[in-house]
């Protein structure tokens, strides 16, 4: 997964339609009307031995945590958030293999550089 932090969960959204994936209607659409909330796309891709999932979306991570009354003293309640675009891929088999045909190190390297190559196809930035 890559990420990249946004002060406000409107920024990641806006960041995110600026990749032109598709074209929101600005009229009023299934009795809704005004800024688009949150955004995900998703690409999945399957070949004869291999696949991709690539997702983009903008979210938003709520933390919440209240110590039970009898461990307040030692700890403190939290609440935070963050907000991102987060670009996720996930390669998979889609065919059966034999545990000793796995070479996890060749596997991530050959991942990490098709990522690394192709997920600026998707980002024209306008």
């Amino acid at each position: 997964i890559f990420d990249k932090p946004f002060d406000k969960f409107e920024q990641a959204t806006e960041r995110l339609v600026s990749f032109k994936m598709l074209q929101a209607p600005e009229a009023r659409v299934f009795g809704q009307s005004g800024p688009l909330k949150q955004l995900d796309y998703r690409y999945r891709w399957e070949g004869d031995a291999t696949g991709v999932q690539l997702r983009f979306a903008s979210e938003r991570l709520k933390i919440q945590f209240t110590p039970p009354p009898q461990m307040a003293k030692e700890l403190q309640s939290v609440e935070r958030e963050k907000f991102r675009l987060v670009i996720d891929i996930d390669y998979f088999s889609t065919v059966t293999i034999v545990k000793e045909q796995l070479k996890s190190d060749e596997w991530i390297k050959n991942a990490i550089h098709m990522a690394n190559r192709d997920t600026k196809q998707f980002m024209k930035v306008s």
